[in-house]
């Protein structure tokens, strides 16, 4: 746990750098992922089990 406690402080420290903050909300965020996850998704719509 700690571990992730470490990669959750470096991409704050990382964004705060960049004075990403503002585009980091719960929302966008979620909106982000769901994109992303629609990308890897388009890879297997196709193919046969």
């Amino acid at each position: 746990m700690k571990d992730l406690e470490t990669l959750r402080l470096a991409l704050r420290e990382f964004a705060a750098a960049r004075q990403w903050e503002r585009f980091h909300s719960p929302k966008n965020l979620s909106i982000a992922l769901m994109v992303e996850a629609a990308e890897v998704a388009e890879h297997f719509q196709w193919l046969t089990e």
